[in-house]
C-alpha cells in the first residue's frame, strides 16, 4: 500500500487572506473616520502618504467640518441676531472665540473700559456713572435720562443712552450671564391713577427698561431680571434737591459670565 501523499501545508488556511483584507477595510474604515473628525493640513499629507506612498504635491484637500457632538458655540452676525452652531469648542464674542475664563475677563474688562469711554466721549458723566466690582458692571442712569418725573414711561424719540446701552449689551452678551435692571425714586410719596406708590413706580421704571432693550436687540429674556426698591437703597440723603436727584436712578448691574455655564 503506497503512502498517502500529504497536502502541501499552505491548503486549508485561504481563510486567512479573506481575514488580512477585513482588518485592512476595518483599518481604513477608522482611518477615514479620524480623518474626517480633525481634519489638518499635516493630517491630511499622512493619509495621503499612507495611501499614495509620496507627499500629496498636487493633491486637492477638501476642507471638511470637524465633527463635533455636544460641543456649542455662540455666534453673532452682522445683522445683530444671535446664532447657534456647532463648530468648535468655545464660545464666540464678536469675531474672536472665546476659550478660557481668561478670555472672558479680559472681554469683560474692556466692556467696563467701552462704556467709560462712552460716557466721556459724550460728555454723559452728568447722566451716568459706572464702575466695576470682581464680576460685576454697574451702571446708574440718574434721573430725567430715561423717564420724566413721577412717570414710568420711557422718554421716547431722542433717547439714544437707552439704544446704545442696549447696542453695548447685545455685542458683549456672551461674555454677560444676567443683566439686572433695579428701579429707585426718592422717598417723596407718589399716588394716582397710574402707579400706587414707589414700589410701583420703580418696579414698572425697571420692567419698562428691560422691555425697550428686547424688542430692539435680540438678548434673550431668560437673561433678564428686575426689581424696584422705591426709596430704600438711597445712595445719598434725601433731605437736599441734589440728594434726591441722585436716588431717582435705574442701575444695571451685568454679572460675568462663567464658561462652564455657557458650555452646558
Amino acid at each position: 500500500m503506497g503512502k498517502k501523499k500529504e497536502r502541501p501545508e499552505a491548503e486549508g488556511y485561504n481563510y486567512m487572506d479573506t481575514y488580512g483584507d477585513l482588518v485592512t477595510l476595518l483599518l481604513t474604515f477608522f482611518v477615514l473616520l479620524y480623518a474626517f473628525s480633525s481634519t489638518d493640513e499635516a493630517k491630511w499629507q499622512m493619509l495621503v502618504e499612507a495611501f499614495t506612498g509620496s507627499p500629496p504635491s498636487s493633491a486637492v484637500a477638501i476642507e471638511l467640518s470637524p465633527i463635533n457632538i455636544g460641543a456649542e458655540t455662540f455666534t453673532e452676525n452682522t445683522s445683530g441676531t444671535s446664532s447657534e452652531s456647532n463648530q468648535g469648542d468655545g464660545l464666540t464674542n464678536g469675531s474672536s472665540q472665546i476659550t478660557s475664563q481668561e478670555q472672558i475677563n479680559e472681554d469683560f474688562d474692556e466692556l467696563y473700559e467701552k462704556i467709560q469711554g462712552y460716557i466721556q466721549n459724550n460728555d454723559l458723566g452728568y447722566a451716568l456713572v459706572v464702575e466695576k466690582l470682581e464680576d460685576m458692571i454697574i451702571i446708574r442712569v440718574l434721573d430725567g435720562v430715561l423717564f420724566e418725573s413721577g412717570s414710568a414711561d420711557i422718554i421716547q424719540g431722542e433717547n439714544m443712552v437707552l439704544e446704545d446701552i442696549g447696542r453695548m449689551f447685545s455685542s458683549s452678551q456672551s461674555i454677560i450671564k444676567q443683566i439686572d435692571v433695579e428701579g429707585h425714586t426718592d422717598n417723596v410719596p407718589i399716588k394716582n391713577a397710574r402707579y400706587e406708590d414707589n414700589w410701583d413706580l420703580s418696579a414698572k421704571r425697571a420692567t419698562n427698561v428691560v422691555r425697550y432693550i428686547h424688542e430692539r436687540y435680540p438678548i434673550p429674556w431668560e437673561k433678564f431680571g428686575t426689581a424696584g426698591y422705591a426709596e430704600y437703597k438711597p445712595i445719598a440723603e434725601n433731605n437736599t434737591p441734589e440728594g434726591r436727584q441722585q436716588n431717582r436712578r435705574v442701575n444695571f448691574i451685568l454679572e460675568r459670565a462663567v464658561i462652564s455655564d455657557l458650555k452646558n
